[in-house]
Order: structure tokens, then C-alpha cells, then sequence
């Protein structure tokens, strides 16, 4: 089981900023990238700017997030779901 983060990366300042928007936990490993994304937009989440979905955000698994991203999640300050619960928040009613 991996977490994955929906980060915000603002790029237009040095250093880099990496915001944490949304933990997702209990991920399955075989689930990729693009199925992450899938479910969560499914589920009802979305993220972006100017009217552009994924504008400017991006998801990493907890082995690639950078350390103010660890330290949100440490601090328990951001938005938590488990993978189950956007499964069902995914389907159609």
C-alpha cells in the first residue's frame, strides 16, 4: 500500500514551492498514476488553476514527495481519504 499527494507547485518564485492539497492513503501498488487521477476526478475533486484542471498540480507517491510535503502530512494539517472511500465516491449513482 502506497500515499500519494495532490501537490500545488508554485514555480514562479525560488525555491520551488511544493503545497499539499490532498493525502490519498491505503493506494494499492498496482495502481498507477493515471488511475489515481481518474478516480479522484470521478470522485468529484478538482484541482487546478485557470480553469485548467491539473493546472500547475501533480501527484507523487510518498517516496518522491519533497520535505515540506512529508512535514504537512506529519502535521496532520491537509485533507486525508482512503483509496476505498474515493472508489466509492467514484461510481456512478
Amino acid at each position: 500500500m502506497k500515499k500519494w499527494a495532490v501537490i500545488h507547485l508554485i514555480h514562479v518564485h525560488t525555491p520551488r514551492r511544493h503545497i499539499p492539497k490532498l493525502f490519498i492513503e491505503d493506494v494499492p501498488d498496482e495502481v498507477t498514476k493515471e488511475e489515481l487521477r481518474s478516480v479522484l476526478t470521478r470522485s468529484g475533486y478538482t484541482f487546478g488553476e485557470f480553469g485548467v484542471l491539473w493546472a500547475n498540480h501533480y501527484l507523487a507517491p510518498h517516496d518522491q514527495w519533497e520535505d515540506e510535503v512529508v512535514g504537512a502530512y506529519n502535521r496532520g494539517v491537509v485533507e486525508r481519504v482512503k483509496w476505498d472511500e474515493l472508489l466509492r465516491r467514484s461510481q456512478i449513482i
